[in-house]
């Protein structure tokens, strides 16, 4: 029986076959140590795949076809070298061929090297990034300031390995306290219709919003105004993610103050809101 940390070969039906020209780096070398290097570039297969009964499984990266072998077409049988469905392939077979294999020090050894570069590129990548990353600190509320001071006490890699993240949501939140401040705020919401819940839909979780749960009649209290602001990309407005694109650049001009949509995730973009909210209602320790 196989245990969870051993890798069996499974026969599978290939569904759909493609293959396109990557770019392979040596994997030693961090972005700001490939300059100079010229990479090799290899012909990369992905495939998906269904039980030999015909009930669809995965997708996956196949890699290079060694030369001599046969292309792999819709229909042909492969075999993968994994645990299953979202384990890491360690091996192609196909037409009595493997293609290429791993073994667990194989595995081993690429997450050592992994580990090693990633350390390299996050200290390189601070180096960089210092002076932004100490003008966004020196532009966040003191509240919020005191937070990242705490983080870097407890960790002495957190200026390297997480700052810029943490910091993400922290200066949006600072730009919104600014925001709500102005009238200006408030008239562009107004104007895009921006729309909250429905008093009876208050509970209602907003993944869980519908359009008709929405109302343009709401209170323009500072945590009001960032909820609308928030809900404009939200089924209540339709997903007008644009807009909010368009109020930043407003608020920018007017604040100086940006709260930078594209470059949130869905995270770091709810933490912002999260925070902005809870200062404006009073919370000053973060």
């Amino acid at each position: 029986m196989t245990t969870e940390t051993e890798q069996a070969w499974q026969e599978l039906i290939v569904r759909d076959i493609n293959h396109s020209e990557v770019e392979v780096w040596p994997d030693d070398l961090t972005t700001h140590e490939r300059v100079g290097v010229t990479p090799r570039r290899e012909v990369h297969w992905d495939a998906s795949f269904a039980e030999l009964d015909g009930t669809p499984t995965f997708s996956v990266g196949l890699g290079p076809k060694p030369d001599g072998a046969s292309e792999p077409k819709v229909g042909d049988r492969m075999w993968l070298k994994s645990h299953g469905f979202g384990s890491q392939n360690m091996g192609v077979r196909h037409g009595g061929v493997t293609w290429w294999e791993k073994d667990r020090a194989d595995q081993e050894r690429e997450r050592a090297i992994w580990l090693a570069v990633h350390a390299r590129q996050q200290a390189q990548d601070f180096v960089r990034n210092r002076p932004a990353q100490d003008a966004t600190y020196a532009a966040l509320l003191p509240e919020f300031q005191r937070r990242i001071d705490r983080f870097r006490r407890e960790n002495p890699n957190f200026r390297a390995g997480s700052e810029g993240y943490e910091m993400a949501p922290l200066s949006m939140a600072t730009a919104l306290v600014e925001w709500v401040k102005w009238p200006e705020f408030e008239i562009m919401l107004r104007t895009r219709d921006a729309r909250l819940p429905k008093l009876e839909y208050a509970s209602v979780k907003d993944y869980q919003w519908k359009p008709d749960m929405g109302t343009p009649d709401w209170e323009a209290t500072p945590e009001n105004l960032i909820r609308a602001l928030d809900a404009l990309n939200s089924a209540l407005c339709g997903y007008r993610y644009q807009e909010l694109d368009n109020i930043d650049e407003g608020m920018k001009l007017l604040t100086g103050k940006s709260v930078d949509p594209s470059v949130h995730s869905g995270n770091t973009w709810g933490y912002g809101i999260v925070f902005a909210v809870a200062y404006v209602n009073g919370q000053r320790e973060f």
